[in-house]
């Protein structure tokens, strides 16, 4: 399947983009609607791939992960690590059942998609390995790489089966036909070379670009072939002639992904423009452009009824989606700095933002009018959290404080203080009585909203704590640092479990759904389960469970639930 910052479904109806943004969106091709915006990423995301049946998509960034998404629900499967450097590359078998990744470090990841273990590690290339494409039958596999070569191996032994030679400067992108077959390169010497795979003759040397050539898709019928470069074009090529058929231009900068339909009918191209554009391969016709990625998505928060998104971003801007056609209903573009985050409540009627600009703003969810300005934070705001009636609000600071403030008259009930370094994360209870806040100082503190007073003080995390999220019931509570989650019951058992993991990255993002704990981006061994609301459950090992339903009560609904589905 073709592999770069794009990727079409094999019907043709469906596109995943990557994005310097660290995000990953997928796309209705027939309406140019945005049906999901993926996040878990620490860094520009590189390169996505689909699987051949359109359920499955891979993404590889600049963290040095792998990650597999549900195309359907937009869950994240699973995190593949491994690769000492960047992902450079990564490329899907037909069946999505395999898949290839590519690094900075050298080396070709073969993984099974499924169980996320790796098979084999391909380590024949002298550079960085920039490019990967497996056959339609996931039995073939090319490699490309600053070596200047071009590698083709075989999937299920792990053995290099042809050096394709003839490049004169590094190989930017591979890609193979659906038959597996014929094998397309491009270079940084603005060449794209067509190769059988079996002999590994040169069959075709196709030029024209003016820049260097940074992407190649072929057709699934292995007929047409679309290259992309860094003179801002696109150019369609017939594979068995060699004849240009069309350029394509419109782009305002470096084209850095191509991705044909299997059909050959359809053509998709992404920028540095920030850009996705939708061609017909026929007519070199534009049919769509797709435009949202601006900057670092930094906060998600979803309406109570889970029909609303609400997403902020660096680009100093809040935009409110439609969760069930992906459209975007509003972008609210008043702060003056990078927005750090956003809270829905839980009528999806009103949506609180926070920051650098150290304000608060509350919008109207239906129309998109800024309904107050809450000023009074001497530092940048770090987190708000709304109640579940939406009538209460809390913030927090780099002046170390949390404010409470009233929804309906943007005034502020109480300031809160007693943390010692930057409040980094808040959490109100669902009943909007209770308040939990993070702080660098290492603590958790909980408050009672109506007085202000502070009713505990939870320590236990060595570092900062970058997250808490409270139960719907007020009674338990999550908080993560970067190596650590707690769960807290707040009741007077006082129990507490620790799940603690070996990775260096601990996501910032916590969110309860009544006793649900919900998290993004965990680490391999703690998997994700996306209801049909939009709630996220987590499973842990077994070995874990008995203390967990301790602490989580076993009564509750959803984790007889979970046990059901995983048979714990």
């Amino acid at each position: 399947m073709n592999q770069s910052k794009l990727s079409f479904a094999l019907d043709g109806k469906t596109l995943a983009s990557g994005s310097r943004d660290g995000s990953v969106r997928v796309w209705d091709v027939e309406t140019g609607a945005c049906r999901h915006v993926l996040t878990g990423h620490e860094g520009e995301v590189t390169a996505v791939s689909m699987g051949g049946d359109g359920k499955t998509l891979a993404s590889g960034s600049w963290d040095g992960s792998v990650r597999v998404w549900d195309v359907e629900t937009g869950a994240c499967r699973q995190v593949l690590t491994g690769h000492e450097r960047e992902v450079t590359a990564v490329s899907m078998g037909g069946d999505g059942k395999t898949l290839a990744s590519g690094s900075g470090d050298g080396s070709v990841r073969v993984w099974d998609v499924e169980t996320g273990t790796c098979r084999h590690v391909l380590t024949d290339h002298e550079r960085e390995v920039t490019a990967v494409s497996m056959g339609g039958d996931g039995k073939t596999l090319a490699s490309g790489s600053g070596d200047r070569s071009v590698r083709v191996w075989d999937v299920e032994t792990g053995t290099c089966r042809q050096v394709l030679t003839g490049h004169e400067r590094e190989v930017t992108a591979v890609s193979m036909g659906g038959d597996g077959k014929t094998l397309a390169s491009g270079s940084g010497d603005r060449s794209v070379r067509v190769w059988d795979v079996e002999t590994g003759a040169c069959r075709q040397v196709l030029t024209g670009h003016e820049g260097d050539v940074t992407a190649v898709s072929m057709g699934g019928d292995g007929k047409t072939l679309a290259s992309g470069s860094w003179d801002r074009s696109v150019r369609v090529w017939d594979v068995e002639t060699g004849a240009c058929k069309q350029v394509l231009t419109g782009q305002e900068r470096v084209v850095t992904g191509v991705s044909m339909g299997e059909d050959g009918k359809t053509l998709a191209s992404g920028s540095w423009d920030g850009s996705v554009r939708v061609w017909d391969v026929e007519t070199g016709a534009c049919r769509h452009v797709l435009t949202g990625h601006k900057g670092l998505v930094t906060a998600v928060s979803m309406g109570g009824d889970g029909k609303t998104l609400a997403s902020g971003s660096w680009d100093r801007s809040v935009r409110v989606w439609d969760v069930e056609t992906g459209a975007c209903r509003h972008v609210l573009t008043d702060h003056e700095r990078e927005v750090t985050a956003v809270s829905m409540g839980g009528d999806g009627k009103t949506l609180a933002s926070g920051s650098w600009d150290r304000s608060v703003r509350v919008w109207d969810v239906e129309t998109g009018t800024c309904r107050h300005v809450l000023t009074g934070h001497k530092g940048d705001v770090t987190a708000v959290s709304m109640g579940g009636d939406g009538k209460t609000l809390a913030s927090g600071s780099r002046d170390r404080s949390v404010r409470v403030w009233d929804v309906e008259t943007g005034t502020c009930r109480h300031v809160l203080t007693g943390h010692e370094g930057d409040v980094t994360a808040v959490s109100m209870g669902g009943d909007g009585k209770t308040l939990a806040s993070g702080s660098q100082d290492g603590s958790v503190r909980v408050w009672d909203v109506e007085t202000g007073t502070y009713r505990q003080v939870l320590t236990g995390h060595e570092r900062e704590v970058t997250a808490v999220s409270m139960g719907g019931d007020g009674k338990t509570l999550a908080s993560a640092d970067s190596h650590s989650c707690w769960v807290w019951s707040l009741a007077d058992d006082g129990n507490c479990w620790l799940l603690r993991h070996d990775r260096s990255s601990f996501e910032r993002s916590l969110q309860c759904f009544g006793a649900q704990i919900a998290q993004e981006g965990l680490p391999q061994n703690v998997r994700q389960l996306f209801e049909a609301k939009g709630a996220v459950v987590m499973e842990a090992s077994p070995a874990v469970t008995e203390r967990a339903q301790q602490a989580l009560s076993p009564q509750a609904s959803w984790w007889r639930r979970l046990r059901r589905i995983f048979s714990f």
